[in-house]
């Protein structure tokens, strides 16, 4: 294999995966050293796709909005004091759900997507979307991506440019899917992995290669933070029926919960991990 990792340049590449789950042709990478994984060369999604709404082409807005609102609601309360009487840049906002939230506790909430098929929903729900960061001539107090990074295909570089956007002392929130979720490194579900990996996500993080990608970019990091989404009903769906929604099918109890959440977070095993990060440079 010629292949060598796109961030620590070392050449302990393994395949972990023969065809994603739209693309029978992408193969799945692992760097043994710092543990990225990251599809083919030649998997990347073009800018049209996502200009054209192909994130969200096989159902309405509507219910996009309504699919994340969880975790909208989620990330806008537990973020309130850090953007509150802040200006903030919602970088990738997709369906902008987010965003209408924090406008509740923010001074001003922008946010930045490529896709312009959206533009009638924003402007019907008063928000304020541009397409490109040539656009913005201000610096903002607090810039969030949330499952946005595992997108792009040149990633340090756009972190860099992202810094000429950030106030002095500003934060950088980043939340990304956690390559070491439980169903693949622990239960080892074939069936989580068959349906996780895609083409879509070039990248897939743990908090390690995370940091590291910060640092190179001129990030210093503040905290870490595990979350699971999904709760343990989830996995019961997964290693039992094989399919995910298991959340949907059978019913939760509330302290098992709390209590396999807790787990996960302490193993770092979680869906999810958020990096809190400051520029440095």
């Amino acid at each position: 294999m010629n292949e060598e990792c796109r961030l620590c340049k070392s050449k302990n590449i393994i395949t972990i995966k023969h065809g994603v789950r739209d693309n029978s042709e992408i193969d799945v990478f692992k760097c043994k050293n710092c543990g990225l994984e990251f599809l083919s060369q030649n998997a990347q999604p073009d800018n049209n796709f996502y200009e054209k709404g192909g994130m969200h082409s096989a159902y309405s807005v509507e219910r996009w909005f309504q699919s994340t609102f969880a975790d909208d609601k989620r990330r806008s309360e537990n973020l309130s004091k850090i953007i509150k009487n802040k200006n903030i840049l919602d970088f990738g906002t997709g369906n902008g759900g987010f965003l209408k939230l924090a406008k509740k506790y923010a001074k001003s909430a922008i946010g930045l997507d490529l896709d312009k098929s959206l533009d009638e929903h924003y402007k019907n729900n008063k928000l304020s979307v541009k397409h490109s960061l040539e656009d913005f001539d201000e610096k903002f107090d607090v810039i969030t991506m949330f499952h946005v990074l595992e997108h792009i295909t040149e990633p340090e570089p756009v972190l860099e440019n992202l810094k000429k956007y950030l106030k002095k002392g500003a934060k950088l929130i980043i939340e990304v899917p956690n390559s070491n979720d439980a169903l693949l490194t622990m239960y080892k579900s074939e069936d989580f992995k068959k349906f996780t990996y895609w083409s879509c996500h070039i990248y897939n993080y743990n908090a390690k290669n995370l940091q590291i990608l910060l640092k190179n970019s001129g990030y210093k990091i503040n905290k870490v933070k595990y979350i699971q989404r999904y709760p343990y009903t989830n996995h019961i769906g997964w290693l039992k029926d094989k399919k995910s929604g298991g959340h949907k099918r059978y019913k939760q109890n509330n302290i098992i919960n709390c209590l396999y959440t807790l787990f996960l977070k302490i193993t770092k095993k979680t869906d999810t991990v958020m990096i809190f990060a400051t520029s440095i440079i």
